[in-house]
């Protein structure tokens, strides 16, 4: 078995000061970002047996949620890639 991770950051404002709990607009609420889908290429031949996802953001000021998906799956599988 071999474990794969992939990690994405979003920091407005001053330089990894602001990732999860970091709040520059604590008035406003601006929808930044939102994972929208995920996409693994992989060789042929190569089998996934699971996925989980990991979801560590901002919940106001100074505050961060952690969800810990452990299991996710694909919507969709070719002999190349998975959609999740």
């Amino acid at each position: 078995m071999m474990a794969i991770s992939q990690n994405y950051y979003l920091s407005v404002g001053n330089c990894c000061s602001n990732y999860a709990g970091g709040n520059i607009f604590p008035y406003e609420y601006r929808p930044w970002a939102k994972l929208n889908g995920i996409i693994l290429n992989k060789q042929q031949g190569f089998d996934l047996d699971y996925a989980r996802l990991i979801n560590y953001r901002t919940a106001g000021t100074g505050a961060v949620a952690w969800q810990r998906i452990d299991t996710i799956f694909p919507s969709s599988v070719t002999s190349t890639s998975a959609f999740y």
